[in-house]
């Protein structure tokens, strides 16, 4: 497994700053991750609404370290399907397979940093 270059699980949300318009999210020693915020502005494209959904967005933050580990044994499970099951897969099933194993390494790569 590659070396985890970003900050290390568990991730948490909160609503608890200063600005009830913040959410934070922090690691586990409290150090913030990140700032949500669900006010728009000129620096933030323009919504439906004037305000962004701050906890989902918070929410969806704090689990990428938890989403990023479950994409990098989703992957090691297709592969090892890709290559020990093909006779047993249909060819759209195999299809679908091919299409999984795509998608979850660009999701990977793109969470390390990689192509965006």
């Amino acid at each position: 497994m590659n070396e985890t270059k970003h900050t290390p699980k568990p991730w948490k949300y909160s609503f608890e700053s200063v600005d009830p318009d913040w959410a934070v999210v922090t690691d586990a020693s409290g150090h913030i991750v990140a700032n949500v915020n669900s006010e728009s502005g000129p620096d933030i494209p323009p919504l439906v609404s004037t305000t962004m959904p701050k906890e989902a967005n918070a929410a969806l933050i704090s689990a990428a370290p938890d989403m990023l580990e479950a994409l990098d044994v989703a992957e090691k499970i297709i592969r090892t399907a890709r290559r020990y099951f093909p006779k047993s897969i249909k060819n759209g099933n195999k299809f679908d397979l091919e299409n999984a194993c795509a998608t979850v390494g660009k999701a990977i790569a793109k969470a390390k940093g990689g192509a965006q």
